[in-house]
């Protein structure tokens, strides 16, 4: 709200327009926040990181599900209410929560991939075109 104003009613250096006020009170602002944030620190919780790679036992989990489910369903035994739930005697509860949690949410991102790489062609369609109308 700041910055258009900033950048069209003061002027300096010789041009109408003020470029140079418009982006650093952002930036000093910016800074102010950055230090005020750092000021807090010993009020800060350290915490260690966990031990192991969080992203290499999801991918066992899964795998481990995957295996369970297709023997489950090969010995026509799939009693299981979700096929992640196959990896219960290797991995605890939790994981397995966090790992249906995660393939819920990443169902929702797939068409957001699909959509941003259809919209960014869009650009270049227009481009092409213009091209070929010359």
């Amino acid at each position: 709200m700041l910055t258009p104003l900033l950048r069209g009613r003061v002027s300096c250096f010789g041009s109408p327009y003020c470029f140079p006020l418009a982006f650093g009170v952002p930036g000093v602002l910016m800074l102010v926040a950055f230090f005020i944030f750092l000021s807090g620190w010993k009020f800060y919780k350290i915490t260690p990181a966990g031990k192991g790679n969080v992203v290499w036992k999801v991918l066992k989990c899964i795998v481990f599900a995957l295996k369970g489910k297709l023997g489950a369903v090969l010995k026509r035994q799939d009693k299981a209410a979700h096929w992640v739930d196959y990896a219960s005697p290797q991995y605890s509860d939790p994981l397995i929560a966090g790992v249906k949690s995660l393939l819920a949410v990443s169902l929702l991102f797939v068409p957001v991939v699909f959509f941003w790489a259809l919209f960014d062609q869009q650009g270049s369609t227009w481009v092409l075109q213009v091209i070929f109308l010359q």
